[in-house]
């Protein structure tokens, strides 16, 4: 391991050698642009639905044993 990490840092020494004044600092290797999509509401929830098979129910809550006093 120890002539891995001398292998980089001489690789490293080699990199300073190159002349990066007149290059622009910057976060991405290309150009990216906002590439989120836009939030929206594509479905509904519906809470007959998911409550359909619920064991037991209060409106539209499931109702759970208390596990806690």
């Amino acid at each position: 391991m120890t002539d891995q990490l001398g292998e980089i840092l001489g690789y490293m020494d080699k990199l300073k050698e190159l002349d990066t004044g007149n290059v622009e600092p910057y976060s991405h290797a290309t150009e990216r642009t906002n590439a989120l999509r836009e939030d929206r509401v594509t479905n509904r929830p519906d809470p007959e639905g998911l409550l359909a098979n619920a064991p037991d129910r209060d409106g539209t809550f499931f109702k759970v044993p208390k596990i806690l006093e």
